[in-house]
């Protein structure tokens, strides 16, 4: 079994990134941070190999809620992007 065998396939609020020597997990959200300058709160979703996206909302709550709706999405409607 390789150490990619072992990467989990989601991450949910830490760091962004695999830690050095490491595999990244195939899906990441990050904690939820304060959007600059804005009322709103937002967490990156990163899909290994693809470009990084924002889900925000008015409170931390919301804006994890709508990064796993935009994982849900991205498996219902692209999941080729998934490998």
């Amino acid at each position: 079994m390789t150490s990619e065998d072992q990467t989990p396939a989601i991450s949910v609020g830490k760091h962004l990134g695999p830690p050095p020597g490491e595999f990244a997990p195939l899906i990441q959200i990050g904690r939820p941070l304060p959007w600059p300058d804005t009322p709103f709160v937002g967490c990156v979703v990163r899909i290994r190999g693809r470009e990084d996206m924002v889900a925000a909302g008015p409170t931390a709550a919301e804006a994890v809620t709508n990064a796993i709706r935009t994982v849900n999405d991205v498996l219902e409607h692209r999941p080729e992007w998934l490998g």
